[in-house]
């Protein structure tokens, strides 16, 4: 099976998952037009923004009526550096920057550490409570976590595929698209809209970048998902494939293995009918 190794050292923890920051700079708010939408209404629409440098990272103001709070103070006017470790509170959202390896060999740090306090005039309690940063999520809100970090993430990437950023929107998805790979071949639960999910971005990046081992990688989706291709789906993969040209046929043959030995059914032989298809159109780029 494919992996794609290679994501960035800084990312936000945020509502249990991370999220992954290239160079550049993020504007945070609720505005549609932010690389990171929140979806509270304590937040302004251009919130702040949070830039990264050369393994530097820093946030600003951008004038907002409630505030940017990093380790329980509201920042001055102007950029803040970042340390490791910060929390950021920006409306009634509480992100963790991370500097580093990736989630499985950063360390855990701050354990013991006072909770960031904002004031209440400013905050509300929330209708919800928050999952600290440095416990496990609750395994009854796995599912939901998975699916909602691709809705935060989603947007920063499809808008730097929109403007040519091919190298940094790879490198945003790369480590969540992998989570749900993993999840699969350890047979944990993964819920469709996550699953979903994957295989667009995972399909729009072979497309984008050409890329033969992103395409390996939907295929991979696809065998250990158990995924039914429907009439749309056969009609973008196809169009990936054309546009790849590279196509590894025993990983298209291996899909259409899988689906013989699903329970008979009226979408089975609709998917099957679509793969078959598929490994037609494999063999003819050999």
């Amino acid at each position: 099976m494919t992996d794609i190794d290679g994501p960035t050292s800084v990312r936000l923890k945020y509502r249990g998952a991370d999220v992954f920051l290239s160079e550049g700079g993020y504007v945070i708010g609720r505005s549609a037009s932010c690389q990171l939408v929140l979806d509270d209404a304590r937040a302004s629409r251009r919130h702040a923004r949070i830039a990264v440098s050369q393994g530097k990272v820093t946030i600003e103001d951008l004038g907002s009526v409630n505030g940017v709070f990093v380790n329980g103070l509201r920042i001055a006017p102007g950029p803040r550096p970042l340390a490791d470790g910060d929390r950021i509170s920006i409306g009634g959202a509480e992100l963790e920057l991370r500097v580093g390896g990736p989630p499985s060999q950063h360390r855990e740090r701050n354990t013991v550490e006072t909770p960031m306090v904002v004031v209440p005039s400013v905050k509300p309690p929330p209708k919800k409570p928050i999952q600290p940063f440095d416990s496990e999520p609750p395994v009854s809100n796995a599912g939901t976590q998975k699916a909602d970090v691709f809705e935060l993430v989603g947007p920063i990437a499809t808008k730097a595929l929109a403007a040519g950023r091919t190298a940094e929107a790879e490198n945003i998805l790369n480590a969540h698209l992998n989570k749900v790979l993993d999840d699969l071949k350890r047979g944990r639960p993964v819920p469709p809209a996550a699953l979903d999910a994957a295989l667009g971005y995972s399909l729009e990046l072979a497309g984008v970048l050409k890329s033969t081992k992103w395409l390996n990688f939907v295929f991979d989706l696809l065998v250990l998902g158990r995924v039914l291709l429907d009439a749309k789906l056969a009609q973008r993969l196809q169009g990936t494939m054309t546009r790849v040209g590279a196509i590894d046929s025993p990983r298209v043959a291996g899909y259409v293995e899988m689906l013989r030995q699903l329970p008979q059914s009226f979408e089975k032989v609709r998917a099957l009918h679509q793969a078959e298809e598929l490994v037609q159109a494999a063999s003819r780029k050999r």
